[in-house]
């Protein structure tokens, strides 16, 4: 049968190998497999309009996925650029920020309140190098809830450079090389944090989404105390008990 996800110029439903007088697939075009056109009665035998529409619909789905996947690789790039050491996390959770609230999500900035996390048993001292970066939170509502909320969570922070003698590049100089992107905080863990983002985009993007509210959570203070995530969290103790 034909393969959606291969989309091998439309190569399937056993053809031409049940056909001993094809010998050669050079001039077997796709669009029967994905649509009508006006003037040419082509069609493929066994394929109804349902499943020819389907399999267009299918290839629209990967082919706007991928472009979801293009965009925020750049996205990526663009973050490992950034360094967000501790207290420098600016201008990477203001571009968070942006991104988000431009894709409609409804984006609050969490302040580390110690007064608000002090009693709670995950709180961690706070020293006078602790972090003024806000954690964000993106908040998707569904039209109808029907299922358990659900929060992803990353951090934005990353931990010192160290010695700059022994990168290969500059750490805040991003890389691709193959599959792989390279740079101080690419796979720890702003590839991540993108990761979450595209994920629901591309649910998005397929007319679909969650039944529950959706909680995107960039936090600074990962590497060292965890009060961001937990300012977080604790913002409205209410998203807990959903």
């Amino acid at each position: 049968r034909f393969n959606r996800f291969s989309l091998t110029l439309g190569m399937g439903y056993n053809y031409p190998y049940h056909n001993p007088w094809i010998t050669d697939v050079y001039f077997y075009f796709p669009y029967p497999f994905l649509m009508a056109v006006p003037g040419h009665d082509v069609r493929v035998a066994e394929l109804d309009d349902e499943e020819r529409d389907l399999n267009m619909e299918m290839l629209q789905s990967m082919a706007q996925v991928k472009l979801t996947a293009v965009h925020y690789r750049g996205a990526s790039q663009a973050l490992v650029a950034m360094p967000s050491l501790r207290d420098r996390e600016h201008e990477a959770q203001a571009f968070m920020a942006r991104i988000l609230a431009e894709r409609g999500y409804a984006v609050d900035e969490v302040a580390t309140d110690e007064a608000a996390i002090c009693d709670h048993p995950g709180f961690s001292p706070i020293s006078q190098h602790a972090s003024t970066a806000p954690s964000i939170v993106a908040t998707h509502q569904p039209r109808q809830v029907k299922g358990r909320s659900l929060i992803l969570n990353g951090h934005i922070d990353v931990v010192p450079v160290g010695a700059q003698r022994l990168w290969t590049r500059p750490p805040f100089e991003p890389w691709i090389d193959g599959d792989k992107l390279y740079g101080r905080g690419a796979g720890d863990m702003k590839a991540g944090i993108v990761a979450c983002c595209m994920a629901f985009e591309a649910l998005r993007n397929l007319g679909l989404e969650p039944a529950a509210p959706i909680y995107l959570q960039s936090v600074i203070e990962e590497e060292c105390t965890g009060n961001g995530a937990l300012a977080a969290l604790l913002r409205d103790p209410r998203d807990l008990l959903l």
